[in-house]
């Protein structure tokens, strides 16, 4: 029989429990899945903007990407990006040289990143950020370990981290009232670990307000319901086609 796992905790004193050194584990765990490393929204380098300029130097039609005019408007890190390589994937970039040096120091396509955490938006994590915010949090810090059987996440496509973002992300207005928090002052990380009977995420939830934030063992119930009833969605719906 299909079932979904559903375990939770909570820390009424974070900085005691240490629920930083939590975070971490959650985010680096060996069999934890790695993501990209997200959105990062901090400055373009100085090295980019030099290699920008050389670019539309020899490339000027490339200023009439959509990726130079994002960049344009906005010139973060992941922008400058985002330019550059849509310039190597449309151009013949073997004349410029800074342009070939960066292609052979630049991550590999998949861009792994150094944890796995996930969040609300896909903006970049920085752990040890988050693990010391955690730490010194005034209010309560829950945790939930959800999880299903290996055939079930393999079935229903629950075998890797996406999935699971895609899960929490669906139903964060429901998590934040079942937490009695606000959901303008929700905050949420979890991260993937495909351990090989009961692939499961670690969920850590607290509020930005230390004064909100409470659960019980009926709020419990309807938070398993809730991500059961996501999750077996489309069993549910066929089993009820059947029965009518």
């Amino acid at each position: 029989m299909a079932k979904i796992f559903f375990t939770s905790n909570y820390y009424k004193n974070p900085a005691k429990a240490n629920t930083g050194r939590l975070l971490r584990y959650i985010g680096t765990r060996e069999s934890v899945e790695k993501l990209p490393t997200g959105i990062d929204h901090s400055p373009s380098t100085v090295r980019q903007q030099r290699l920008i300029a050389e670019v539309l130097k020899s490339f000027p039609h490339s200023r009439e990407y959509v990726e130079y005019k994002n960049y344009e408007s906005d010139s973060t890190k992941s922008n400058a990006t985002n330019f550059i390589n849509a310039v190597i994937a449309r151009n013949d970039v073997s004349r410029l040289d800074k342009l070939v040096s960066y292609i052979a120091e630049r991550p590999g396509v998949e861009k792994i990143g150094s944890h796995g955490l996930f969040s609300q938006t896909d903006d970049k994590i920085d752990l040890d950020a988050v693990a010391e915010e955690v730490n010194s949090h005034g209010g309560i810090v829950f945790t939930h370990i959800i999880s299903l059987r290996r055939e079930d996440a393999e079935r229903l496509g629950y075998n890797n981290a996406q999935a699971w973002k895609d899960l929490v992300r669906r139903n964060v207005t429901e998590l934040a009232e079942a937490h009695s928090i606000n959901l303008s002052n929700l905050q949420w990380y979890a991260g993937f670990h495909n351990k090989d009977h009961h692939p499961h995420i670690h969920l850590v939830v607290y509020s930005k307000d230390g004064k909100q934030g409470w659960i019980t063992k009926k709020t419990i119930q309807d938070m398993r319901r809730l991500f059961a009833g996501d999750v077996f969605h489309n069993e549910q719906y066929k089993l009820f086609q059947m029965e009518t």
